[in-house]
């Protein structure tokens, strides 16, 4: 008798399994990732901005070398992120100076901007030739297109650095405030020893803002004393981040438009750099 409730309960037991199986939450996988070679022989360092007619525009460096030879920034924009296309110069260099270093954005109006800086390959009058384009930090440029990167206009005027300073270098991304104004990041360095070598004794991160939809520019307040390349972020009202390079990623955080940063807040481990900001769809940073 108990072998035959035994061998039922088995029964029942394999008949239901299967409907167990089915009710049972499916597991979940990972969605595959795609890769693209998007843009070939080329140093690149992307700054995505999404244009208002959702193309996908891409600000690149275009040599295969960390600003060694001569070379600019260049626009390629692309309708899904997969395939790219060419499509204009935002700040072409001159002879002998390479311009790679660049923050970008939207204008108010909808111009795609671009600030460029660079670095010079001529010997300059204070100190002996250094390596390769590392003669000296080029003044930036304020670049702007209207027809979404297709042709570009320079503006090559930006604000003078300090005595004794190198010049501003822009980073990461230009957002649009509440407040109306662009704001946007550039760092640089104080000259360890201007009439010996083009080395710095460490660098600065600033915050940036434009009252005239971008064409004029001012050095507002500082973000990090000892930090470099670092990417805002816009939380809504006046409330903004800042993720700031060091030898690791920090967070400083402005509660009044930039005028004013409090931090910083270690978020990563040693290396582990740079960091850009961004919304998900559900909210999370």
């Amino acid at each position: 008798m108990q072998r035959s409730l035994t061998s039922l309960f088995a029964s029942l037991f394999l008949i239901a399994l299967p409907r167990m199986a089915a009710c049972a939450e499916p597991e979940s996988f990972p969605t595959s990732i795609s890769r693209y070679v998007a843009i070939d022989n080329v140093c690149a360092w992307p700054n995505l901005v999404t244009l208002r007619d959702g193309t996908i525009a891409a600000i690149i460096h275009n040599r295969p070398s960390h600003g060694g030879m001569e070379g600019e920034v260049e626009c390629w924009a692309s309708d899904d992120g997969a395939l790219w296309e060419r499509r204009g110069r935002p700040a072409p260099n001159d002879p002998h100076t390479v311009r790679m270093n660049v923050a970008a954005g939207l204008a108010k109006n909808g111009d795609l901007l671009v600030l460029c800086s660079g670095w010079t390959d001529l010997r300059q009058p204070e100190r002996p030739k250094q390596p390769a384009f590392r003669d000296s930090i080029l003044r930036s440029w304020v670049c702007r297109s209207s027809d979404s990167g297709r042709t570009w206009m320079q503006l090559k005027e930006f604000p003078a650095p300090d005595a004794g300073w190198t010049e501003h270098i822009p980073f990461g991304p230009i957002f649009v405030g509440d407040d109306g104004a662009l704001h946007a990041s550039c760092y640089g360095g104080e000259w360890l020893a201007p009439t010996v070598n083009f080395k710095t004794k460490g660098y600065t991160a600033w915050h940036f803002r434009s009252d005239d939809d971008g064409r004029t520019w001012q050095r507002t307040s500082l973000i990090g004393p000892k930090h470099n390349e670092t990417s805002l972020f816009p939380l809504g009202g006046k409330r903004w981040l800042a993720a700031a390079r060091i030898d690791a990623v920090e967070l400083f955080r402005s509660d009044d438009d930039g005028a004013t940063w409090q931090g910083p807040q270690r978020v990563t481990e040693r290396n582990e750099i740079n960091a850009h900001l961004l919304r998900l769809k559900d909210g999370r940073l």
